[in-house]
């Protein structure tokens, strides 16, 4: 089964992101990636959902990712490099950044 790719705009850029539900020890979290660049640094969040329960169906939308790319943008990611991933890990990041509906978690 293919994983969709959505957009989002950014500051006039294109960018193309996915999002991917991981199940693991009795629990949900969601890896987003983003890129600017087919073939460009990769941006990548762990996300847990903020309403307990493990079938809320929380699912990140545009504005979600959006948050996260501005994020990364500010934080040193380059999405015009090749290759590489740059990781928005909770414990580099999750005091910075503040999402209604997740938080970053570094258990995926």
């Amino acid at each position: 089964m293919r994983t969709r790719l959505r957009q989002v705009h950014v500051d006039g850029r294109l960018y193309a992101w996915r999002a991917t539900v991981n199940r693991a020890g009795g629990g949900r979290s969601i890896r987003v990636r983003a890129w600017g660049e087919h073939d460009g640094c990769a941006l990548q969040a762990d996300l847990l959902s903020r309403t307990a329960g493990p079938g809320d169906g929380a699912y990140p939308d545009a504005t979600d990712v959006r948050a996260l790319i501005e994020h990364g943008l500010r934080h040193g990611w380059a999405p015009d490099v090749r290759g590489g991933t740059f990781v928005l890990s909770a414990a580099e990041h999750a005091e910075r950044l503040s999402l209604p509906a997740f938080e970053l978690t570094d258990l995926a």
